[in-house]
């Protein structure tokens, strides 16, 4: 009886230990949860990936950079793609630098871009 009640015990003991480590898994999950809903988790998911068609009826800003660089014949400058499109100095250049490691676009002076 001894020994069955020892058994009984230790079972309760290692039962008490598993619901210890799933009340903080929980815990855990309602945290990831509660910050995936602050930061906006959908907006990770639907991101938009790159080299991705642009939606239809519209351009996407670095087809409009870009077309605006390949019309010009003698290069242009930052603050005239902004004049041309209205995006603001920090998206011309990211979208700048992109184009150039993709090497479609090349400086011909400083602050001046061309076509590569």
């Amino acid at each position: 009886m001894d020994s069955l009640r020892l058994v009984v015990q230790t079972v309760i003991k290692g039962l008490k230990l598993i619901t210890k480590e799933v009340e903080k898994f929980e815990q855990q999950l309602d945290k990831l949860e509660k910050r995936s809903v602050r930061t906006g988790a959908k907006a990770r998911t639907t991101r938009k990936r790159r080299g991705r068609p642009p939606k239809r009826g519209r351009a996407s800003a670095t087809a409009k950079v870009l077309e605006i660089i390949e019309r010009s014949q003698k290069g242009i400058s930052t603050a005239k793609i902004k004049e041309k499109t209205g995006f603001d100095e920090k998206k011309i250049w990211n979208i700048i630098n992109r184009l150039k490691k993709e090497g479609k676009v090349k400086n011909i002076k400083r602050g001046i871009y061309g076509k590569a």
